[in-house]
């Protein structure tokens, strides 16, 4: 006889079939043994150099990859639903529940991150296949802007102006809430939390409503339909309402967000100065971006819940954005051992750094927004 509940197995299965098809995809992605040897040798190599050998490895997306792509976001989904299972058994220890909430957010941001590959194209081979998977996964449900859309942000707009103002729409969000030079302590850190701030979360409440209703594409019948759903489903059991509210609605209006904009707070040195137009792409990159060490248990966590699918390497891959995030660690490790250039900004951990000498990404901003 089991020593647990019915229930809890339930959790304990979909969980395990979480982590088989994750373990799946990192089997069908080794990296190339030959690779290690060409790119971490005793010869240096430029970025060219090294964008090249890349590029004949083909460390992008496979054949296979349109078939697993789905399964990606089925282990995401699995892990909201044995959330969910365990919610629903438990009604009575709301105390039990804290936790999920940020659980939740972190899946949320998960299913954020494989998408963002979707519209990068390495989430699969065929790329019209990855943003229709993109919207109905993430973008439909958590009532974002479709992947079309996205796409043209993050690619058009984004990628190619990192830290440009004016054409940055990153630099914009910012802006927008008073994240900018010259603010005092207590504004810098209420811009770091905005997300959960009455401000912030009217703010993301307000997009979303937007996203359902005035978006005039193809998906807004379905966006409405989603949104009536929940809300029958609200009416109809009380149970239901809680369960839907703690594993879904409240870490998508008030944690996941934190969790997205501590991702695009430290992603690029924003702010920074007197960087030459005509710098070279890799040098330029490395002047507004910088890698960051997270470590320890504390550094674990951040990787699978704040930035997970290896965006804690982003500056990898936005020197290499056609690699998928399986190989962005491998690579960040080469680019660290051919340029000198590529670590010289490098922090170690979101708030918290573990050097003296170091500070984390979060603390390096202040630095440069807050006068004293």
């Amino acid at each position: 006889m089991s020593l647990l509940p019915f229930w809890a197995l339930s959790c304990l299965f979909l969980i395990t079939v979480s982590i088989v098809i994750r373990l799946t995809d990192i089997l069908f992605h080794p990296i190339p043994s030959s690779l290690d040897h060409k790119l971490i040798s005793e010869s240096k190599l430029d970025f060219d150099e090294i964008k090249e050998i890349v590029k004949s490895y083909s460390l992008g997306p496979h054949r296979i990859d349109d078939f697993l792509a789905p399964f990606l976001f089925v282990s995401v989904y699995v892990n909201l639903l044995a959330m969910g299972v365990f919610v629903w058994n438990t009604f009575n220890y709301w105390y039990l529940h804290l936790p999920i909430l940020i659980l939740s957010a972190g899946k949320f941001r998960n299913l954020q991150e494989i998408t963002h590959y979707a519209v990068h194209g390495s989430l699969c081979t065929n790329k019209k296949f990855g943003r229709f998977l993109a919207d109905l996964f993430f973008q439909l449900p958590a009532c974002q802007s479709d992947a079309k859309t996205r796409t043209y942000s993050h690619l058009v707009l984004h990628h190619p102006n990192a830290n440009v103002f004016g054409k940055d729409p990153n630099l914009d969000d910012f802006i927008k809430v008073g994240l900018t030079a010259g603010i005092s302590n207590l504004q810098f850190w209420y811009c770091i939390f905005y997300p959960i701030s009455l401000n912030g979360i009217k703010d993301t409440i307000y997009k979303m409503l937007s996203n359902i209703f005035c978006q005039n594409n193809y998906y807004r019948k379905i966006r409405i339909s989603i949104v009536l759903i929940v809300a029958f489903a609200f009416f109809l059991n009380a149970k239901l309402a809680y369960c839907l509210a703690v594993v879904y609605l409240i870490p998508l209006i008030v944690f996941y967000p934190l969790f997205a904009w501590w991702s695009q707070v430290i992603e690029h040195r924003w702010y920074v100065k007197n960087i030459p137009v005509s710098m070279e792409f890799s040098r330029l990159e490395c002047e507004v971006g910088r890698p960051t060490i997270f470590s320890g248990f504390e550094g674990w966590i951040i990787k699978n819940e704040v930035l997970p699918f290896c965006d804690s390497y982003h500056l990898a891959h936005s020197l290499l954005p056609f690699v998928r995030w399986n190989f962005l660690p491998f690579l960040d490790k080469a680019l660290r051992f051919n340029l000198p250039y590529y670590s010289k900004y490098e922090s170690f951990g979101l708030f918290f750094s573990s050097l003296s000498n170091k500070s984390s990404a979060i603390f390096q901003l202040k630095d440069r927004l807050v006068s004293e």
